[in-house]
């Protein structure tokens, strides 16, 4: 068995190697007669030539092998034409021979491969298609060698055709032609027929891709015997390429990835039935400016053919997923003709006609198809041609909002209905239907009838199309009617349609009908219309045009008939814009052709009765209206009648501003050229009879008015009116004046009213309660045009007292010019304008209250220092500005932060009008800006250098910023209030004010003092106590502060508000003449004040510091101590220094006390030594000019219940000592003390408390040294005297040096030390 299977082994392996060695056989005998007989390429050549019949080259010859098969390669072939051109080229040809073929001799290739084919296409002019110079067709091959090229054809098992081109060129395939790459074609061939797969390269201007497969049985020389199926798929097909040759001239059909596949099925060569599948991104049709199309199409087909002819079944077609079109069609041609079935279930033809108009060799009517719009439904259409050209047709369908756009004669929409026609004409019947009818050249709104009831008809002939309906009736816009219409469409485009229309109609509201006035009516007269029947019923009316409509509306044609009657009732009518209106007129109106008239039976202007109207138009295109008007009754309605007439403007600021009452009678004449209403003409007389006027700037009115008054449209006129103003008799002129309309005139008294009776409520609360006395003045009201009038007010206010804040404050006496304009404007209802001399301007826009109270709320204001004018006031804005001398601070805070619970002090409420600056609800000024340029600014008695301030307000307060020499800084206030306060200078540089101005500031402090003294914070009498929780956190630095070229150094200060009160953390000033350190607080609570002060002071420089704070420098001293630690026990009236309990200590070293004479000046208190030095210390050598030197002055006091009390103040000098023992009445205002004069080395005193409290021990030591001293200090060791009485009075007598001390004294000894 082995030996068996090794021999079977041994049979396959010989039989392999002799096929084997067969093969190399074979191929090295092929290929030895390839290489040694030449003349096979030739033989190779000529049977190319043969089949081709033209001379073929063939550059290179190569053997190969594909599988077991040999494989010839044949490069660089050419093919000739006759006369030796090239027509076809190919890079290689591959030819495939069979084993078995060329065992029994046949030495044709069974598989062909070509590549690199470029091949010619062309299209002669006459039609005929050649292919490398050879003409298409066999017609030239005899029917052998048809048969025989059949049968070679077949011959080929498989054909690959790749990276071919196939060159087209032609007029069809413009100038520089097309050209299709074949990028590979696979054929494979079997006995029962062939499988074909291939894709190629469409032209740029084509698409992109096609591919193709079949499957088909039948021979692939016999096309009548293919039956199979096959797919056609392309990508990105464009189809302007592909549809060009047959669209009209500029039409353009664009698409974006459209994509689709054909899919169908072959029977005896013929197509039995295709799915077509098409989508793209994008379709466009665009043509003379127009584009129609979608953002996405998708077509769903069945195409296929029969016995009967072709059809085609339209599964779906859609725009951006809107269904277009849905339906069958067939197409059936025979000898007769031919005839087209369409059957749709809808057609949208708003998006569809646009596509159906662009074909060339279309009939003329198509042009109008992308007009229509609307859904055909249940179409159906019958449509057949014979064989000599002539067409009929029949069809049926329900059209649903149908719609012609309109071109320049008409157009019509909204159509809905069953419709019928054929070649000869048709019908549709309408029932309520809302037709809406467009005349582009007869009316500029679409006719949109509600409801339109008849059977319209068509019909065609040699002279075009006729349409109309015998019977018809319409609802529309108010209007209801019957009547009948034929309208003719000439067959000549450029004709005139030619209408003939009659109707009768009733109309409820003439309003509704205003928008379809006819165009050809000039602009004047449709404006006229539009405003003059304001409202209007007609109960029957008549309207008849017959003519051509480019004749409408036949004023130069009367061959056409144009005609409107009505009978108007329940009219308002307005003879021109802005004159006054006839009112419940009952007319008749007549509109024939060019001409207008109506006639007023009945009628009242104002309510007033209107004894007479008519009003009339000659000729409607030269519109010229006359009207002649009398009428009599209240004078107030005679001002509507001015109101509503063009007079408006220029009597606005009178008819606007004022208005009245009784009896007048009116006459009028107007002539108003539409074309041109400014020359407009108008003349009357107004009759008065004891008329009320009034102003509604005043309260009070002008009554007992009586006399004429003459107006045109110049102005008015008036010899003589009188009148009466409250108890005033007044007889009032009017004027004639250039660039008016005339000026009312009359002069009086005025006096300034606190509470805001009569003209003083035009004043604003903070201005008015600053006025006193009477002053005369001159009151001008002229009329002017655009509503400019306003009442001028004029005085030079001698005999009114001005009591503002400088720089506005004036004497009675004083002369000073100022102008009041009281007026209104756009912005404005009321604005008042000041013209206050070379001080200051204001501009203020005042309205009445809201709550319905008497006077008037301030709602605007731009105030402008210095002698410019300033600007209007904008509503909410308040603006200061400008340039000021010298501005009271405080004073100025106080009234812009003032609020209504009663007066206040500058000081208090310049403090608590940091937070009420900004909030308006508080009562001040709500302030928007402050930008103003000051010589000075005045706090108290101090006034800075020149400096600019800049004010905002802030979204929760407000910014100031200081620049200049007398400060650098900014100060900003946050809320909500009393808010905080934050300062931050870079420098204050303060001065002293004027002598004069300290002077009275004092004897203004002289008579507070009298009343038992003033609060400390609020030195004005009967200001109510300042409430310190009221106001704002403090927090201020100032890097340099100094005061009359003293340097004070830096300053910082903290204030906090805690509960009823303030905490103040921190006073530090240090860095200059002056150090100290302070703190406490202050309380209001239960109506009581309490206060608590701890500070130390120390200075290298005292008499730097008198001179900042504004003080006589008679003290000096190189090193100044003082200590305070005071209380202020709970008290209702506020706080006062007089009522300060605790204790002030004082230490000066290596100083003198200087003689200062009573009222020089300001003097700190008790060192007023004017007659010691000179009179009771004369003999002492350390007396001199300048006046006491001293060593050391040591003490301190003790102050509560109202005294300052001390037991050991000493002053030590050089040769003589003094001690001060006793009281002092800070509130009774008397001393109780006892002076002790020692010579040198002994020890002595004075008293510092009034040093500290200020000024009545002065005249109270001169009159110690003047009349109770009589003899040299030298002649005796000591001198005691004892000072009491009243500071005004003082008493000073000479006492035994055992004397007992003062009372005061006696009894702080004997109370226990703390």
């Amino acid at each position: 068995m082995e030996r068996v299977k090794r021999r079977w082994w041994t049979w396959a392996i010989t039989l392999l190697a002799a096929v084997v060695i067969a093969g190399a056989v074979i191929s090295g005998l092929f290929q030895l007669a390839v290489l040694t007989l030449p003349s096979y390429r030739a033989d190779l050549s000529a049977w190319v030539t043969r089949v081709a019949n033209r001379p073929v080259q063939i550059g290179g010859v190569n053997l190969g092998w594909h599988g077991i098969e040999p494989r010839l390669d044949l490069t660089d072939i050419t093919l000739f034409s006759d006369d030796g051109d090239e027509s076809l080229t190919m890079d290689r040809l591959s030819l495939g021979f069979s084993p078995f073929r060329l065992l029994t001799g046949d030495m044709l290739p069974e598989r062909l491969e070509v590549s690199g084919l470029t091949l010619d296409i062309e299209r002669g002019d006459d039609g005929q298609w050649s292919f490398a110079g050879f003409p298409a067709g066999t017609g030239e091959l005899s029917q052998q060698k048809r048969d025989a090229l059949q049968k070679q054809i077949a011959g080929f098992g498989h054909v690959v055709v790749q990276n071919c081109t196939l060159a087209f060129s032609g007029k069809p395939f413009g100038d520089d032609g097309q050209q299709l790459r074949i990028v590979r074609l696979d054929l494979e061939q079997s006995a029962h027929g062939f499988e074909i797969d291939g894709r190629a390269q469409l032209p740029v201007t084509h698409g992109d891709v096609v591919e193709l497969s079949a499957d088909i049985d039948g021979p692939i020389v016999d096309p009548q015997q293919w039956t199979g199926d096959f797919e056609f798929d392309f990508e990105r097909l464009r189809p302007q390429g592909w549809l060009a040759p047959f669209l009209q001239k500029g039409v353009q059909i664009g698409a974006e990835n459209l994509n689709g596949s054909v899919e169908g099925h072959l029977r005896n060569g013929q197509v039995r039935d295709a799915q077509f599948d098409a989508d793209s991104e994008g379709f466009i049709v665009a043509h003379g400016g127009h584009a129609s199309g979608a953002r996405k199409m998708h077509l769903r087909a069945n195409l296929g053919n029969d016995a009967r002819g072709w059809f085609a079944d339209l599964k779906e077609l859609r725009f951006d997923d809107d269904l277009l079109a849905r339906g069958s069609l067939r197409w059936m041609d025979d000898a007769d003709g031919h005839e087209l079935d369409v059957n749709a279930d809808e057609l949208h033809l708003g998006r569809l006609t646009p596509w159906l108009a662009v074909w060339r060799d279309m009939p003329a009517a198509t042009a109008q198809l992308p007009r229509l719009s609307g859904t055909l439904r249940n179409l159906v259409l019958r449509l057949h041609t014979d064989g000599e050209g002539h067409t009929r047709y029949s069809t049926t369908a329900r059209l649903d909002d149908v719609a012609l756009a309109p071109d320049a004669h008409i157009g019509v929409s909204h159509i809905s209905g069953e419709a019928s026609a054929n070649e000869s004409g048709g019908q549709l019947r309408l029932k309520q239907a809302p037709v809406e009818l467009q005349l582009p050249n007869a009316v500029g709104k679409p006719l949109a009838l509600d409801g339109f009831d008849g059977q319209v008809q068509w019909s065609h002939g040699s002279d075009g199309w006729r349409i109309g309906s015998p019977a018809f009736s319409w609802t529309w816009v108010g209007t209801s009617g019957d009547g009948h219409f034929d309208l003719q469409l000439p067959a000549d485009s450029g004709a005139s349609p030619v209408l003939d229309l009659g109707a009768n109609f009733a109309v409820q509201d003439i309003n509704l009908l205003k928008p379809y006035m006819l165009l050809h009516w000039s602009d004047h007269l449709r404006d006229w219309l539009n405003n003059s029947l304001k409202r209007a019923h007609a109960s029957s009316g008549s309207l008849t045009i017959r003519g051509p409509l480019a004749d409408f509306p036949f004023g130069k044609h009367p061959d056409g008939i144009w005609k409107l009657d009505a009978d108007i009732s329940g009219a308002d009518l307005v003879f021109a814009p802005d004159w006054p209106q006839l009112s419940d007129v009952s007319a008749h109106l007549s509109l024939d052709r060019d001409s207008l008239a109506v006639e007023a039976s009945a009628a009242n202007i104002n309510g007033n009765k209107l004894d007479h109207a008519l009003a009339r138009i000659d000729d409607l295109s030269n519109a010229d209206i006359e009207v002649d008007a009398t009428t009599s009754g209240e004078i107030g309605r005679y001002y509507d009648f001015l109101r509503a007439s063009p007079l408006h403007e220029q009597l606005s600021g009178l008819l606007d501003q004022t208005r009245a009452a009784g009896d007048a009678t009116v006459k009028v004449k107007l002539d108003l050229p539409l074309h041109d209403l400014d020359s407009t003409t108008v003349d009357g007389d107004v009759a008065l009879d004891n008329v009320q006027m009034f102003y509604d700037k005043l309260d009070q009115p002008l009554s007992g008015i009586t006399g004429t008054v003459h107006f045109t449209r110049a102005g008015a006129t008036a010899d003589s009116v009188t009148g009466r103003f409250e108890d005033l008799p007044l007889t009032v002129r009017m004027e004639p004046r250039e660039g008016t309309h005339g000026v009312v005139i009359a002069e009086f008294p005025f006096t300034p009213n606190a509470d805001g009776v009569g003209a003083s409520e035009f004043l604003p609360d903070f201005i008015r309660t600053a006025l006193g006395g009477s002053s005369q003045w001159r009151a001008e009201l002229p009329i002017e045009a655009h509503g400019g009038t306003a009442l001028t007010l004029s005085s030079d206010l001698r005999g009114t007292e001005i009591r503002l804040p400088e720089p506005l404050a004036k004497p009675t006496d004083t002369p000073l010019p100022i102008q009041v304009r009281i007026g209104g404007d756009a912005d404005a209802p009321l604005r008042i304008a000041v013209d206050y001399g070379q001080r200051a301007a204001a501009d203020m826009m005042l309205a009445g209250r809201d709550n319905g109270q008497r006077g008037m709320d301030l709602q605007g204001l731009r105030l402008r220092f210095g002698a410019a004018l300033a600007p209007k006031a904008q509503k909410g804005s308040f603006i200061v500005d400008g340039h000021a001398g010298t501005l009271d601070l405080g004073a100025w805070i106080g009234l812009i932060g003032h609020r209504d619970d009663g007066p206040a002090a500058p000081v208090a409420a310049g403090t608590a009008a940091v937070a009420s600056a900004a909030a308006p609800g508080d009562g001040g000024l709500p302030l928007d800006l402050i930008d103003l340029d000051a010589d000075h600014l005045r706090w108290q008695q101090q006034l800075t250098a020149a400096l600019h301030l800049h004010w905002l307000p802030l979204p929760d307060g407000w910014r100031a910023s200081l620049s200049g020499d007398g400060a650098q800084g900014t100060a900003e206030w946050s809320g909500p209030s009393p808010g905080h306060l934050v300062v931050r200078l870079d420098h204050l540089a303060l001065t002293p004010a004027e002598t004069a101005d300290t002077a009275r500031d004092l004897a203004g402090e002289a008579v507070a003092a009298k009343s038992n003294g003033a609060p400390l914070q609020s030195p004005a009498s009967g200001a109510p106590p300042a409430a310190p929780a009221q106001w704002p956190d403090v927090d201020l630095l100032c890097a340099s502060l100094t005061g009359k070229d003293a340097d004070l150094g830096r300053v910082e200060l903290r204030s906090v508000r805690i509960a009823d009160g303030q905490r103040l953390d921190r006073l530090k000033i240090a860095g200059g003449a002056l150090t100290l350190d302070a703190s406490g607080q202050w309380r209001r609570r239960g109506g009581k004040s309490t206060a608590e002060l701890q500070a130390n002071a120390d200075s290298s420089d005292f008499e730097a510091v008198l001179r900042a704070l504004d003080y006589e420098q008679n003290f000096s001293a190189k090193k100044t101590q003082i200590k305070v630690d005071l209380k202020w026990q709970p008290s209702a009236s506020g706080l006062m220094w007089q009522q300060a309990a605790g204790r002030v200590d004082l230490s000066a070293e290596d100083g003198q006390l200087r003689a200062v004479k009573p009222g020089a000046g300001r003097v700190l208190g008790l060192l007023n030594f004017y007659a010691l030095p000179r009179r009771l210390l004369l003999n002492f050598s350390d007396v001199v000019d300048e006046g006491l030197g001293f060593d050391h002055i040591d003490g301190h006091f003790d102050l509560g219940d109202g005294a300052a009390v001390t037991d050991d103040l000493t002053i030590k000098g050089p040769s003589v000592k003094i001690d001060m023992r006793g009281r002092i009445g800070l509130v009774a205002r008397d001393y109780d003390q006892r002076v002790t004069v020692y010579p040198a080395g002994l020890s002595s005193g004075v008293t510092l408390g009034a040093a500290l409290l200020g000024g009545p021990a002065v005249g109270a030591l001169v009159l110690l040294a003047q009349e109770v001293l009589d003899k040299p200090l030298d002649s005796v060791t000591q001198l005691t005297y004892h000072l009491f009485g009243s500071w005004d009075n003082p008493q000073v007598e000479k006492v035994d040096s055992h004397a007992a001390e003062p009372h005061a004294v006696q009894k702080k000894k004997s109370e226990p030390k703390k």
